[in-house]
């Protein structure tokens, strides 16, 4: 490759969004961001990137390694936001004090240094939202009932959100005496998905061979209500036993959304970053390969920047979300109300058939010099179903159809009945 066209590529991991796919995308989001207004939530907008030490105060240690790290000229470190939930509790703690409860939503596209993943590579795009200030498991369940509703609603057809909860796990490995290094060490490997590693470090471990089988008995375990009971043996402590109870009050007010046959209990999930502190989940779709989003409850993440809240949230990788949509057929083609409209002898009168057009609500694309039907048909994009040559307006247009290849005239006032 000589010297130019290096200077016309993209870094790696990031890519042009054509229109088809982003007029997809706005569509997706719109309808999203109509569920989250329905339920009281707000949109926010933060900066792009902040202090490295904001960002990173909670994130994890995997996270921080992911960062998109540089100076600003007085020296500052500074990164490009790798999720959105810091940057919210951010917000919070600064400007929000005084608000006993915030719901907040977002659209934003965030930074990782990783390995590309099929919808995700080191930019993408997350919409979410954060319930600042609600606690208990009614407030876990308003958040994954948003979610799902959210899903429903962009007519997602085949989804399972599979809910865990990180207390049960730190609570069970607490409870055999583990060390708190070796505990991290394992939420680690687990994010990592190191089973081998995993499994070296709970057998080189000093705790007895009962405990040793239990953490590796409890990873596997997944299913519905019923898996609730069958884990109760092994919560040996307060904390452990707590976090099931609030996993059986959070399923029954999820069936009080209905919303159970979405459910999956899956005691294996740990996400990656450290704050959260409860309930985590994560949304399953046949044949994508990673979660399409994923939440979960983190109480002390905004007590690190001033104020003690709890909160809960979630985020949905809008890329995966468009993947996952597209396969299921649910995405159609945007056609039907985008038009091109020219006259092969009068552009005064393409003007008036144009403006008419945009006056009910066409998306209208005017061919700005006396041009043939042929050519106006060459010209027209993909997402064009009408062509319309306006030599006698407003008398009369004619209207070619490219879905039903048919030619029909009609009156410039009467037009918008015969495009349907």
């Amino acid at each position: 490759m000589d010297g130019r066209n290096s200077f016309v590529s993209i870094p790696r991991g990031l890519r042009d969004i054509m229109p088809t796919e982003a007029e997809g995308r706005r569509l997706i989001e719109n309808k999203l961001r109509k569920v989250f207004e329905s339920w009281g939530y707000r949109e926010i907008i933060t900066p792009t990137f902040e202090f490295f030490d904001n960002l990173s105060s909670e994130a994890g240690r995997i996270i921080e390694e992911e960062m998109f790290k540089f100076f600003d000229r007085d020296g500052s470190l500074l990164a490009l936001r790798p999720e959105m939930t810091i940057p919210i509790a951010r917000v919070v703690s600064q400007r929000m004090q005084n608000s006993r409860f915030s719901r907040l939503y977002y659209s934003a596209n965030v930074f990782r240094e990783e390995p590309a993943q099929r919808g995700q590579q080191r930019e993408f795009y997350q919409v979410g939202l954060e319930f600042i200030g609600g606690k208990g498991a009614y407030a876990d369940a308003e958040v994954i009932g948003v979610l799902i509703e959210s899903l429903q609603a962009v007519g997602l057809k085949d989804f399972q959100v599979g809910i865990g909860q990180v207390d049960f796990f730190k609570g069970v490995l607490e409870g055999t005496g583990m060390s708190s290094k070796s505990i991290k060490d394992i939420q680690s490997l687990l994010v990592e998905k190191d089973m081998v590693e995993l499994e070296q470090i709970i057998s080189q471990s000093s705790i007895s061979s009962k405990d040793k089988s239990k953490i590796i008995e409890i990873l596997s375990l997944c299913g519905g209500e019923d898996i609730i009971e069958k884990v109760k043996p092994y919560a040996n402590n307060a904390r452990s036993k707590g976090a099931l109870e609030n996993l059986s009050n959070l399923y029954e007010f999820l069936k009080s959304y209905s919303l159970e046959e979405f459910i999956t209990f899956d005691f294996g999930i740990v996400r990656n970053f450290e704050y959260y502190t409860g309930v985590v989940f994560e949304v399953y779709v046949p044949n994508l390969g990673f979660p399409l989003g994923a939440g979960g409850r983190y109480d002390k993440l905004i007590s690190e920047f001033g104020i003690d809240k709890p909160a809960c949230g979630f985020a949905l990788g809008l890329e995966r979300l468009h993947i996952c949509l597209n396969e299921q057929g649910v995405l159609k083609k945007q056609e039907g109300r985008r038009v091109l409209v020219f006259s092969t002898q009068d552009l005064n009168k393409m003007f008036l058939a144009a403006k008419t057009l945009r006056d009910k609500g066409f998306q209208v694309e005017s061919v700005l010099e006396l041009s043939s039907f042929e050519d106006c048909c060459s010209l027209a994009q993909e997402a064009v179903r009408w062509v319309i040559n306006a030599d006698n307006a407003p008398k009369s247009v004619e209207i070619f159809d490219f879905q039903t290849n048919l030619k029909k005239v009609s009156s410039l006032s009467a037009i918008e009945g015969e495009m349907v």
